[in-house]
């Protein structure tokens, strides 16, 4: 999120509709999931090789888990996605194979290494609800678990609408289309 139409204020960075907290504060963060034992998960976002890539936190963990390169890395340095006085409403809609909603959620406006915005996905895996990464182009998203990165051809990915009544600057992922491959 270091780019031009981002604009950072104290702890908090805007990039289009999305608020990110520089911090473990999850006051007003956007609970992406759980553990099996039902502790929840925050979705998070952390600079991994120059990119903003999301994953999961949780306060039993001791930092933001992010799936990257086969692992599951622990950063201390994170960003939390909080919906305070947002004028949108999130929900997730089921995707598989790389696809992506037309108002999916990007993590930022910049690209990996791949040339591409990463999504905001979870997954269901062994009684857990995880917040991952959704990668389009290798069709599939990438989760963190017990230190390892895997992968899943189905997942859920997080998608806003305007609340009613609401001016905005225009939905996320405006002019972008589904994908289907």
């Amino acid at each position: 999120m270091q780019s031009d139409d981002v604009k950072r204020d104290s702890d908090v960075e805007y990039s289009g509709h999305r608020r990110w907290f520089h911090s473990s504060y999850t006051g007003s963060a956007l609970q992406g999931g759980y553990e099996a034992d039902g502790k929840p998960l925050y979705v998070v976002a952390a600079y991994i090789m120059a990119t903003f890539t999301p994953g999961k936190y949780g306060h039993h963990l001791s930092g933001a888990c992010i799936p990257y390169g086969g692992e599951e890395r622990v950063c201390e340095d994170f960003y939390v996605l909080t919906t305070h006085n947002s004028p949108w409403i999130y929900s997730w809609e089921h995707a598989s194979n790389g696809n992506v909603p037309h108002n999916a959620v990007r993590a930022d406006e910049g690209k990996d290494s791949y040339g591409e915005g990463l999504y905001i996905g979870r997954v269901h895996h062994e009684g857990s609800l995880i917040p991952c990464k959704v990668h389009r182009s290798h069709k599939c998203a990438f989760f963190g678990y017990h230190w390892k990165e895997y992968k899943a051809k189905e997942y859920e990915v997080l998608v806003c609408t305007l609340k009613s009544g609401q001016a905005g600057e225009g939905e996320e992922g405006e002019g972008q289309k589904e994908v289907k491959e």
